[in-house]
């Protein structure tokens, strides 16, 4: 008989492939050293990072800016090392802000071992990137995506309340449209068009004028096509002689058609961001100077057979308040809205697993406690992540300096500014004594301003205040007058 020799099996090791470091990210690393004053030698014992001084040393060079090449499990041990240290120096300290600050430096330094790319974790506060690991897909994403699909909407028009992440959906719809080569896509956002150089030595007032000249010169920047348009030819309300609608329609006609001829792009996108902006920013109080734009969007002939405009689609963030405003209805019948989703029970769970938090058993009660609003979720969820108890973190969204607090004065302001527009005579205060008598969580009927409230987000249908909301109108109302 043959002997039959055993084969040893092989232990698989666990992967620990090379990584390439960016300087950027060990200029983070170089940052919080300096602020914190910590030398590598502390940084580098057995209790911290367990790595080499001298091999850290090497790392943490401040006259190499090249990228670094290093083991992914090093890189992992390195990054543990620096959480330990600081946070207990912080904490010791009383320093939570600073805290908070490291703590989210740290984690947009992490990399996927087993994809080998970054991880990018954003603090809550402003748009989250499309490649964030804490970016939560909603249902309202998938009809985004089906619409990309179907490539037949002339206009898309991404709708939301107040930091409902409207400009992230918008964000990820751009890289998504930017994936395929033979689209296009420019993004215009009116959060920052004043930075344009136009205005550059502009005095007086904004004009419709300078806003359509803008948008057209920044179009024909981005596809580097010269406009030769100057501004002197920008005078008495009109640009060469035209009426600024007429004369930006003509300009995007020309551009189009030349778009066509040349076959190089199937689909040119332009992304209007932050359209609120006109109202309330670049032309406070002139309705009829911020209407001209929405009117212009409407005035398109998508359906022209003499020119292309089928090679283009306009994408538009705007809040539901304006959306829902009679002056975009040519908006609402010529494209397709879509309403950015609040979170589920799921994707508040999600998120919660993303951060490293365990919210299963009080997922019930975050969800009524916010009825789902996204920043507000994300906000305490990074709370949690950072080491604060559920229950201390409930007893401080309410404070007023906090990003809870934030919000809660924009809610404030949007509503004298909605009492404004009505031209009611009952005061803010009243308003929420009103609010908070017919619209508390047991129920009543209908509110006499459900649709512009619920439009930003303060009521659902039922005209039911979250507790958080009703605790706002109790709390903050005072403070804020």
């Amino acid at each position: 008989k043959k002997k039959k020799k055993k084969k040893k099996k092989k232990k698989k090791k666990k992967k620990n492939s090379n990584i390439t470091i960016p300087y950027s990210s060990i200029k983070i690393l170089l940052d919080i050293q300096k602020v914190y004053q910590m030398s590598v030698r502390q940084l580098a014992i057995k209790d911290n990072c367990n790595y080499a001084p001298t091999s850290l040393g090497n790392l943490l060079r401040e006259d190499d800016t090249n990228d670094r090449t290093i083991r992914a499990n090093s890189w992992k041990k390195i990054l543990d090392g620096f959480r330990i240290i600081y946070f207990r120096k912080l904490q010791s300290q009383g320093m939570n802000e600073d805290l908070n600050k490291v703590h989210l430096m740290l984690l947009s330094l992490e990399f996927d071992i087993e994809k080998d790319k970054e991880i990018i974790i954003q603090a809550p506060g402003g748009p989250i990137s499309w490649n964030a690991l804490n970016y939560i897909s909603r249902d309202s994403d998938n009809k985004l995506d089906s619409l990309l699909k179907a490539n037949s909407s002339p206009l898309i028009a991404i709708i939301g309340g107040l930091q409902y992440g409207k400009s992230s959906a918008f964000n990820r719809f751009e890289y998504k449209v930017n994936i395929n080569d033979s689209y296009k896509f420019i993004k215009i956002d009116f959060g920052k068009i004043h930075y344009h150089k136009h205005f550059d030595g502009l005095s007086g007032k904004v004009s419709k004028s300078d806003i359509f000249y803008v948008i057209i010169d920044y179009i024909y920047e981005q596809l580097k096509r010269p406009l030769n348009v100057s501004a002197e030819e920008i005078n008495d309300g009109l640009i060469e002689g035209r009426a600024p609608n007429i004369w930006a329609l003509i300009k995007l006609e020309t551009l189009l058609e030349e778009i066509r001829k040349e076959g190089t792009l199937k689909k040119l996108f332009i992304g209007f961001d932050s359209v609120e902006r006109l109202f309330n920013k670049i032309f406070p109080k002139q309705t009829e100077e911020a209407n001209s734009f929405l009117f212009w969007v409407g005035e398109i002939r998508w359906s022209s057979d003499q020119i292309p405009w089928h090679l283009l689609s306009i994408v538009i963030s705007l809040s539901s308040k304006t959306y829902s405003s009679e002056y975009s209805s040519v908006i609402r019948n010529q494209g397709h809205g879509v309403r950015i989703s609040k979170l589920s029970k799921e994707n508040i769970v999600t998120l919660s697993e993303i951060y490293g938090v365990d919210i299963k058993e009080n997922v019930n009660k975050l969800y009524e406690l916010f009825n789902g609003h996204p920043f507000l979720t994300h906000c305490f969820i990074y709370d949690l992540s950072i080491g604060n108890s559920f229950i201390e973190i409930e007893n401080s969204v309410y404070e007023l300096e906090s990003n809870y607090g934030i919000y809660s004065r924009n809610v404030l302001k949007a509503i004298k500014d909605m009492i404004q527009e009505k031209k009611d005579t009952i005061s803010i205060s009243d308003f929420a004594e009103e609010m908070l008598k017919e619209g508390d969580s047991t129920g009543m009927v209908k509110h006499r301003y459900h649709d512009n409230l619920f439009l930003l987000g303060i009521v659902n249908n039922q005209n039911l205040l979250s507790p958080y909301m009703e605790t706002v109108f109790k709390h903050l109302i005072n403070s804020y007058l």
